[in-house]
């Protein structure tokens, strides 16, 4: 691989048509088509917007092969036009498109992506021509491959030509624009010309972020580089800079870069080189920042390999897989809980910067929980990593939709314009023409008499007969899937012919995979039409008979949907099997699994979809096919086009999985005697607070917010997703103790065998060490289990998703999969105070909410004191979240009166954090303030929403010094002299000597608060009111020496100081702590 360029198979080459270009060969190359003898023809086409009317290969007034809109034709000039049916399958826009057009004489036959379209018959004169053949006139795309054939393909020879090698022999012409400069690798090789600007293109499918895009992984907030101050991390990445408009351009950005938290990889324009250097950091993008700058630069318009690593004290760049620069670190200053991460962009104050989106294209982008080796660096600069890879966290692929992180399988959203397309280039001349990415016929792996033996020896009539019930049941299922009649008939059409041929000829079946043990050796062998091939050997003690059987149920499955829908043979290798073992993990498929002889072809499907939902789907298909780049990803765009059943008829696809659905049902009738039963122990439900009352040492009582409760259990097999399943733990209440759960088991029937569970994973609520279930009296248990390996205390305050890898033992037999669990964890400081409750009435609404508790964690991660909390909230608040200050009346519009009693304006406020709607981002004093008592005191703070002004006369209020409003960046006096009143979080009693907390303005903390030339800005965070008296003597002050926050807000005169005094809460407030609503 050249350096400074994407592995060899991240692009490939094409032709490249505008609709008023072609390319053309000799009029020889229609020789088969003017004899009227048997002949087909098929082609790869990508249309970039479906015209009227195409020429994919033709010559004038003989014949035509092409599109008309969404369908495809054959046409012999004179004669009738022979078009597809668009109600059956169709062509769409900007997609890779297989077609086939083939002829016996008589009938011209039409298929599309492999699968049959139409048949007309085709008789009468045909005409004879000297012009040359043309290929792709009136095409507006992409052409990779036109083949003419001498041979009529059948249904089963067009999908294995799909993105197969046809036999040499079969093949006329074979025309592969693949390669620079293309050609015809037939036996005649004709020669070929590009005509009128037609050109030869190479294409890198990657991410293009467009002006303002960016790429956002879901879900991954375990994935957190430089979170945790001194945490080891790795990103590595493939970029292409193909503008110069943006100074900073992101590559990878973990955590809002105003912050002293997390990490980005991004470039920075040097003017004085004219050229772009690659910069790590480390926490902010201001001071208290630690940025490396590389030596060397990235070039425009070319693809290049960057990467950073830190393994806790050095920090490194590196370009190009060379080490480029380095430098020692100290901690990161703030602890962050859980990752926020963007690619091709940064975070800027809670939101992407459109100032710093990548101006090009991302193709891959790997993120480690180690740090990498030099060596490693440069070996996955030229392999993407095995997901099994140590320390691996994150592998984000951008050549396929849907893009997911595949090693856990979370989406990624593409938001602001970023799309998936591809870099694109002229194409240089192919170093190596004779290379062809088309999969060529496996390799049988076996002596051929050996082979031809078992393949004549196979029998199925015994099983057919012994299992016909649940043949009929498993086809009356799949019939009993659809209403129309005609897909009704195709289904039971399918499963007949499947049978007839399991019982009279399985070696005809498309696909049938049988087990064998020769000479020492472990075999899983593949039959098709065509052949048997060795899809896996490996010597027999290398793996039991009960993992090869339970492996060889999930290979049927991927491999048989494989050949049904792409003609693509497939194998097994070591890193499958390891995959696979993964797989076998998730609950669901064994269920499926477990219906043996009964299974269905639904059931297939449902497999598939199970694997595609869990993003392993792509991740098992990369590793049991081995094609070229162009090739593999038409199978995997091929195979999620399916999942997604987007212009695939449903019936024709289910019926093509009913040959796998009879091959798994032969496999799973040949269970070892030795593998234990397929799991039955199921998880019913998780509860957290089980114990409302408050004896057990359980979670809080939470519910979702004012209208909405959260159930108990908080999770049962319906809840997927980790905000399903909530859950908090005041620090305070389970300090000396061991939190615990309850958990619901069944079992189909009760049971004297000894049944024990347990839990791996579960993150900061820890592994469940094993315990037993008894079963002997009935088929449901609840089982209180003890936490005993809980980290809540860690990290103090936070919100982290957790997941738990429930397990069962019978006996002393292997341990189980039962389920996967996903959980979100609260942690706050003390018991949650008021506004906020805690009682056993599920239905009151001011338990804490956990639509606070997402913000307040996370605004207060890492807290571990309630100057902590309140510090890191009243910081969010200023000057986190986008709220300005009301400059014209001062009025509040997060509080109201809610039968008798001021309340907090909650759930509209909840609604301007998520959607930026609410109230909107105007606010006074009194909105700061209740902001930060709620939000604070949910995490176990204890303030009061207080005010200050003058008295005996009240709201005479006091003139102020001038300040910095929230959302505003000038010093000003408010409103020209200052506040009738100024409501903050204030500390105890609310007494001039306790301390305060104020969101809602920045101060003066210099030497001279009460002058107008310059200022100190700092947010009023843990500062005592005053420790004067209410009028100071000497008065006025001489000077800020024993200035505190009032003498620092007030003016320095009798309207000022005197005038600001502390007078509690107003009335109606609950004692100062909002009721929320």
């Amino acid at each position: 691989m050249a350096s400074g360029e994407p592995a060899s198979e991240g692009s490939y080459i094409s032709m490249s048509l505008d609709s008023l270009s072609w390319a053309q060969t000799s009029a020889a190359a229609a020789g088969l088509f003017t004899a009227r003898i048997q002949f087909s023809v098929d082609a790869w086409v990508r249309f970039s917007g479906l015209p009227a009317h195409t020429v994919i290969l033709g010559q004038e007034n003989v014949f035509s092969f092409g599109n008309r809109a969404s369908s495809i034709y054959f046409q012999f000039e004179g004669l009738d036009l022979i078009l597809s049916d668009p109600g059956v399958s169709r062509l769409y826009d900007e997609r890779w498109h297989y077609i086939c057009a083939t002829f016996d004489g008589s009938m011209v036959r039409l298929y599309i992506d492999g699968d049959f379209n139409t048949g007309q018959s085709c008789m009468g004169q045909v005409n004879t021509g000297t012009n040359p053949v043309r290929i792709g006139r009136g095409v507006q795309g992409l052409i990779k491959r036109v083949r003419i054939y001498n041979v009529v393909l059948d249904k089963d020879t067009v999908k294995s030509s799909m993105f197969g090698t046809p036999e040499a022999k079969t093949i006329f012409a074979d025309f592969d624009f693949s390669v620079n400069k293309p050609l015809d690798r037939g036996p005649s090789s004709y020669p070929l010309s590009l005509q009128n600007n037609s050109s030869m293109i190479r294409i890198s499918p990657a991410l293009s972020l467009g002006t303002y895009g960016f790429a956002r992984p879901l879900g991954d907030i375990e994935i957190n580089p430089g979170g945790k101050q001194v945490d080891p991390y790795s990103v590595q990445a493939w970029i292409y800079i193909s503008s110069k408009y943006n100074h900073i351009q992101a590559v990878f950005a973990n955590c809002d870069l105003m912050e002293d938290t997390g990490m980005a990889l991004y470039v920075r324009y040097d003017s004085d080189k004219s050229a772009y250097r690659l910069v790590s950091q480390r926490g902010s993008s201001g001071s208290s920042g630690q940025t490396l700058t590389s030596s060397g630069t990235i070039p425009v318009g070319a693809w290049t390999n960057v990467a950073t690593t830190f393994d806790g004290i050095n920090l490194n760049l590196y370009i190009s897989g060379v080490l480029d620069s380095s430098m020692s670190c100290t901690p990161i200053p703030l602890y962050n809980q859980s990752g926020y991460i963007l690619i091709g962009a940064t975070i800027e104050e809670g939101d992407s910067s459109n100032t710093a989106t990548l101006q090009g294209f991302i193709r891959e982008v790997d993120v480690w929980s180690r740090a990498l080796s030099a060596a490693e660096i440069e070996n996955f600069m030229a392999t993407s990593p095995d997901v099994n890879t140590s320390g691996l966290q994150g592998v984000y692929v951008f050549n396929n939709s849907p893009v997911r992180n595949q090693v856990n399988g979370n989406p990624v959203a593409l938001a602001e314009g970023a799309v998936l397309f591809g870099q694109i280039e002229s194409a240089p001349v192919s170093a190596d023409r004779s290379y062809d990415d088309s999969i060529k016929v496996p390799d049988t792996g076996l002596d051929p008499d050996l082979m031809a033996k078992i393949r004549s020896e196979l029998d199925f009539r015994e099983f057919c007969e012994n299992n016909r019930n649940a043949f009929d049941a498993a086809e009356e299922a799949d019939v009993a899937a659809f209403d129309d009649p005609a897909d009704k008939e195709l289904v039971r059409k399918a499963w007949a012919d499947v049978r007839d041929r399991l019982v009279n000829d399985p070696a005809s079946l498309p696909f049938m995979v049988t087990e064998h043990k020769i000479d020492g050796e472990r075999l899983l062998i593949v039959h098709r039409p065509a052949g048997s091939y060795v899809a896996y050997r490996a010597a027999e003690e290398d793996i039991d008979d009960c993992t090869m059987w339970r492996i060889k149920l999930i290979f049927i499955a991927i491999a048989g949907t494989l050949c049904a829908i792409t003609g693509v043979a497939a194998k097994l290798t070591d890193r499958a099997i390891a995959y696979i073992r993964q797989i076998l993990a998730v609950p669901e498929v064994i269920t499926y699994l477990a219906a043996g002889a009964g299974i269905s072809a639904y059931f297939i499907f449902e497999i598939l979809k199970i694997l595609y939902t869990a993003g392993m789907l792509k991740q098992l298909v990369l590793l049991v096919i081995d094609v070229g780049f162009w090739t593999l990803i038409q199978v995997v765009a091929k195979m999620f086009l399916m999942m997604a059943c987007v212009g695939v008829e449903y019936a024709r696809m289910i019926s093509s999985f009913v040959a796998t659905a009879a091959t798994l049902a032969v496999a799973y009738a040949n269970k070892p005697a030795s593998c234990d039963p397929i799991p039955s122990v199921t998880l019913k439900s998780i509860s957290f607070d089980y114990d409302p009352v408050g004896t057990a040492v359980d979670a809080l009582t939470i519910r979702q917010n004012f209208s909405s409760n959260v159930s108990v259990p908080e999770w049962i097999p319906a809840n997927k997703n980790p905000e399903d399943s909530p859950c908090a733990y005041a620090l305070s209440l389970i300090e000396g103790k061991i939190p615990t759960i309850q958990v619901k088991l069944e079992i189909p029937k009760s049971t004297k065998h000894s049944v024990m569970i347990q839990a791996t994973g579960g993150g900061i609520l820890g592994a469940i060490d094993p315990v037993n279930a008894n079963f002997k009296s009935g088929t449901s248990v609840t089982i209180t289990l003890n936490l005993s390996h809980q980290t809540l205390a860690a990290g103090g305050v936070g919100r982290t998703d957790v997941t738990w890898n429930w397990q069962y033992r019978i006996d002393n037999n292997a341990w189980e999969v039962m389920a996967g669990t996903k959980h979100r964890v609260y942690i706050t400081l003390d018991r949650p105070c008021n506004p906020w409750k805690q009682t056993s009435d599920r239905t009151d609404n001011q338990l804490p909410w956990t639509d606070v508790l997402d913000y307040a964690c996370t605004w207060a991660a890492g807290a571990k004191s309630t100057d902590d909390i309140l510090s890191k909230v009243t910081t969010k608040v200023n000057s986190g979240i986008g709220l300005v200050y009301d400059t014209n009346s001062g009025a509040s519009v997060y509080t109201g009166m809610y039968s008798g009693t001021r309340c907090f304006l909650c759930t509209r406020f909840i609604d301007f954090l998520t959607k930026g709607k609410g109230n909107g981002k105007t606010v006074n004093c009194t909105d700061c303030a209740t902001i930060v008592t709620t939000f604070a005191n949910i995490l176990g703070s204890d303030v009061m929403e207080a005010i200050m002004t003058s008295y005996p006369k009240a709201l005479e209020g006091f003139s102020c010094n001038q300040i910095i409003a929230i959302g505003t960046t000038t010093w000003k006096v408010p409103f020209g002299r200052g506040f009738s009143f100024h409501e903050v979080a204030w500390t105890s009693a609310g007494f001039i000597t306790n301390k305060i907390y104020d969101a809602c303005l920045q101060y003066d903390t210099g030497s001279d608060p009460w002058g107008t030339g310059s200022h100190t800005a700092g947010l009023p965070l843990n500062v005592q009111f005053s420790m004067l008296q209410p009028v100071p003597d000497p008065f006025p002050l001489p000077n800020a020496n024993n200035a505190r926050y009032r003498e620092r807000l007030a003016a320095n005169t009798n309207a000022g100081i005197p005038k600001c005094l502390p007078k509690g809460a107003w009335p109606n407030t609950n004692s100062g702590r909002r009721p929320v609503i």
